[in-house]
């Protein structure tokens, strides 16, 4: 026999946002993995732009600051890799 609970109408609405949020969590991880490889891949981009921009022999300014976008893509890349947890999940 199987026992039914009925939760007070206000209980069924936490109960059902706090299953919308583990369902959000869930699906937030391989979200976060595929931003990770997207700020890879352009922190990538930038730093293949910076290695141009010095074999043109542009001014240090500009390889500079190309260099410090890549590191800083290169970071949220990181971030996001971290937030994702381990690869396995």
């Amino acid at each position: 026999m199987q026992v039914r609970l009925r939760l007070p109408r206000h209980f069924e609405s936490v109960v059902s946002l706090a299953r919308d949020r583990i369902l959000e969590r869930r699906d937030a991880i391989p979200r976060a993995r595929w931003f990770a490889w997207w700020y890879l891949s352009i922190g990538l981009g930038f730093l293949l732009l910076a290695v141009r921009t010095a074999i043109a022999a542009a001014p240090f300014w500009q390889v500079g600051l190309r260099l410090v976008i890549a590191v800083g893509f290169f970071l949220l890349a990181y971030a996001q890799f971290r937030s994702a947890g381990p690869q396995g999940r």
